[in-house]
């Protein structure tokens, strides 16, 4: 395996481990609110967004579906 794909491959893992720790961080810190990894997530993207973004902005940003970020959006609406 040449060198260039050896530290790509070590990035992507890098990167991959920092995101655990993150969702881990984030779950810890929502955990009495009764909020999921999915669910802040998704409020974290509204919140620090510029202007109002669509669901299919934040599924597209996030790598989710647009009906997976639909039902968060729905279900944390219905929970005020």
């Amino acid at each position: 395996m040449s060198i260039v794909n050896n530290d790509v491959r070590e990035l992507a893992l890098a990167v991959f481990a920092a995101n655990g720790r993150l969702v881990s961080a984030g779950n810890e810190l929502v955990a009495h609110l009764g909020l999921t990894s999915a669910w802040w997530q998704v409020l974290a993207a509204l919140r620090y967004a510029p202007m109002p973004l669509p669901t299919a902005s934040i599924a597209r940003n996030m790598g989710l579906t647009r009906q997976a970020v639909q039902r968060i959006v729905d279900v944390l609406a219905a929970r005020g």
